[in-house]
């Protein structure tokens, strides 16, 4: 697994119902660009990620973005950058970190952390 791009990247900021309709976002992958709905980003929370990657994959990515692990009732892990929670997406051997959620009431944001090749 390889880092190609950390560089904070602000997607959407706005109300949560223009979220919706937007839908869908196009972000640069390792070789090509890539659209990627909005819904897929939801369903894929961050913590769900060690598993498909292995403890040592996931851990490289915690130290790389600096990333807050919050245990005090259930294990969330949060972007130091924006504050809000951490999501990932793989499309064929590229996988995006974002960070999403709600900043002020019914103002939402979603960021692309950062990207990474799966390939060795």
């Amino acid at each position: 697994m390889k880092l190609i791009h950390k560089k904070i990247e602000q997607l959407f900021d706005g109300l949560e119902d223009k979220l919706h309709e937007v839908a869908n976002f196009k972000v640069k992958g390792n070789k090509d660009h890539r659209n990627i709905n909005i819904w897929t980003i939801i369903r894929s929370k961050f913590k769900n990620l060690e598993p498909i990657i292995g403890q040592n994959n996931f851990m490289k990515i915690v130290e790389d973005l600096e990333v807050n692990v919050n245990t005090k009732t259930f294990i969330s892990y949060v972007s130091k950058n924006s504050g809000l929670d951490l999501f990932f997406t793989i499309i064929e051997n590229d996988l995006f970190i974002f960070s999403l959620g709600e900043k002020q009431p019914a103002r939402y944001q979603l960021f692309l952390e950062a990207v990474y090749t799966l390939e060795n």
